[in-house]
């Protein structure tokens, strides 16, 4: 390259950094603008993402940023001649809606670089996954960076910058799952790929991150996704995340308990096969199973004969340990486990205890007493041998 030609670029990518972005709030506006302003400043100076994108999030909903087509195609030049100025230019902005609309006048296969070179701060990385993934959504982009009908390369480089992210870095890690963890898009075409990708301590921070109050209705999909991981990547999955998951649920039935939480049915969610699949990898031989099996069983039968407060006090004890009790013999079959005589006794004895409360159980109608012989509840009481006899005592228990 000539003097002369370098001179030219070297003008080019100074022009191209002296973009500039101010934010200001039109006469009139509403207080909840100012709100929202403050808590981008606020954001900033903290460097608290959930700030920062409580205002990035009402932005969105508001006005939205605006498309310049000029500098768009100007900042894609740049990109063609040399990636990494451009990167340099984005991670030179300190203004965070600078870099904000400096990623948005980008293109896919832009915001992927940014995303995969950024070494000096990941909220540049975090934004670009962000946005990349909004595209994949169908949110936010109307089409303007022409990358519909890109489907599948958005989607790989989705995968990729989240599992770079959380790599890069662990809090907002955690924060973008926080963010899209209930998303059935995120769910169905990101999680099988991220699952695979993720080092261990990424699945490590997955399993210790993600909420446990994922809806039940979500139980398909995860568990689909988890399906279309490949076996070597499961196997890693729960060698990096089984104890967690389960550990997680168990004190997660604790909190309920001591709590008080009213219920009426088996505590399930949306991760439920994910901690059976744990409870599996962890207690795959008879003798780890047993003990388990066996404290949970020994600790339902001591709730049982506590003094409580309330019917309500009851409820959460009571189907917080058959939650886990029923994990646990679902485990079991899954294994093929057959209990030993005296777990046999132990499982038959609970069963009646059980029985013993039935008045709990709400029903498809939402009546208490209706019957517990209902969807999960049904297959509980069969594995614990509980029967219903229509022509003598409509509720009793036979061993299996």
């Amino acid at each position: 390259m000539t003097e002369e030609n370098q001179m030219a670029k070297d003008e080019f990518f100074e022009k191209l950094g002296n973009f500039k972005f101010s934010l200001k709030i039109g006469e009139g506006a509403p207080r909840s603008a100012y709100e929202f302003l403050r808590n981008l400043e606020e954001g900033e100076k903290e460097k608290n993402p959930q700030k920062i994108y409580t205002f990035v999030d009402g932005y969105e909903r508001g006005v939205g940023p605006e498309w310049n087509e000029t500098y768009a195609k100007a900042l894609a030049k740049g990109f063609s001649m040399d990636p990494g100025r451009v990167l340099e230019i984005l991670e030179k902005k300190e203004a965070f809606m600078e870099r904000y609309l400096l990623i948005f006048m980008s293109n896919t296969e832009m915001k992927a670089y940014y995303a995969m070179h950024e070494e000096k701060d990941p909220m540049i990385l975090f934004e670009s996954l962000r946005q990349m993934y909004e595209q994949l959504a169908g949110r936010f982009f109307n089409g303007r960076d022409g990358a519909r009908g890109e489907g599948q390369a958005v989607l790989e480089a989705v995968v990729r910058a989240a599992v770079r992210l959380s790599q890069a870095d662990q809090e907002l890690w955690r924060f973008w799952l926080s963010r899209v963890e209930y998303e059935n898009r995120w769910i169905t075409d990101c999680l099988p790929g991220v699952w695979n990708g993720l080092p261990e301590n990424g699945l490590k921070c997955y399993a210790e991150s993600v909420r446990l109050e994922m809806p039940v209705d979500r139980i398909q999909r995860i568990t689909e996704a988890f399906q279309a991981v490949p076996e070597e990547g499961k196997e890693a999955f729960f060698r990096a995340s089984a104890g967690i998951f389960y550990g997680r649920w168990k004190e997660f039935l604790h909190q309920k308990k001591e709590k008080g939480d009213s219920m009426g049915t088996l505590l399930i969610n949306g991760y439920a096969n994910i901690i059976l699949f744990s409870a599996c990898f962890l207690f795959e031989n008879r003798e780890t199973w047993e003990e388990e099996i066996c404290r949970a069983l020994r600790e339902f039968e001591e709730d049982m004969f506590r003094w409580y407060a309330s019917q309500t006090q009851l409820s959460a004890y009571y189907f917080a340990d058959l939650s886990e009790i029923y994990l646990l013999l679902m485990a079991g079959k899954g294994l093929k486990l057959q209990p030993g005589p005296e777990l046999e006794k132990q499982i038959f004895h609970v069963g009646k205890l059980a029985l013993r409360h039935r008045e709990l159980w709400r029903g498809t109608g939402g009546r208490r007493g209706t019957d517990c012989f209902e969807g999960p509840g049904r297959e509980l009481m069969e594995l614990l041998g509980a029967k219903k006899n229509r022509f003598e005592d409509p509720y009793a228990v036979t061993p299996t």
